[in-house]
């Protein structure tokens, strides 16, 4: 039992370390919604959408038309017209939004998403915005 212990500890360090390391990616300690991958389905970012918008942004009576509950509401955009654009996030009113810039208002209102949830968003549109 005595020599196991200075093992332990030894891993125990060594996963510490590596679980605070700044050089560790952002994504696999930030993401507070369970978007467990970042991948070019809708699945990775339908969580997000679910808990963070669909409450303004849902089925009924959705704000600005723009229901977030399903890929195909997603995809038909709002009463201002289309909300992203497959393939370009940095030509997106939906990552626009998310990151306050362009002169859109903050979405959520209540405050912005946490950065791994956003590159998600990112990293489906750019991938295409597929189902």
């Amino acid at each position: 039992m005595k020599k196991l212990l200075p093992i332990c500890a030894a891993i125990a360090i060594v996963i510490v370390g590596c679980q605070s390391s700044s050089e560790a990616p952002a994504a696999s300690t930030t993401a507070s919604t369970n978007n467990a991958a970042v991948g070019s389905n809708f699945a990775a970012v339908q969580t997000t959408f679910a808990s963070k918008c669909a409450g303004c942004h849902g089925d009924t009576n959705p704000k600005d038309g723009v229901s977030m509950v399903s890929y195909e509401a997603i995809q038909r955009g709002g009463s201002h017209g289309p909300i992203l654009v497959a393939g370009k996030p940095e030509g997106s009113v939906l990552v626009d939004v998310l990151r306050a810039r362009n002169g859109k208002k903050q979405m959520p209102p209540s405050g912005p998403l946490p950065e791994a949830d956003i590159a998600a968003v990112e990293a489906w549109i750019k991938d295409g915005a597929k189902n």
